[in-house]
């Protein structure tokens, strides 16, 4: 039977025996961000909170302070949730 190079399960091994996904992203040089669930939107996310720390080091020349970071997030969220959009935060 064909099987698809491509399998998004999670216990699915390469022959190097690593796992396919990949369930931790690093944000920035003092975030990283573990993921539960869908990795599609946890990409989306952690993309979203990188471009946040490049933004506010870009301005402030300083790193992100992570209570603000989640201040952030949450409040993308909380936008989302009000305008009664999908919740994939795009």
């Amino acid at each position: 039977m064909f099987r698809n190079q491509y399998d998004t399960d999670v216990t699915t091994w390469s022959p190097a025996g690593r796992l396919f996904q990949k369930k931790i992203f690093k944000v920035d040089d003092h975030i990283g961000v573990a993921i539960a669930g869908l990795t599609a939107d946890g990409r989306v996310l952690s993309r979203y909170m990188r471009t946040e720390c490049i933004n506010y080091n870009f301005n402030y020349e300083s790193p992100l302070p992570v209570g603000r970071l989640v201040v952030q997030l949450a409040d993308k969220a909380q936008v989302c949730l009000l305008n009664l959009r999908s919740p994939n935060f795009l």
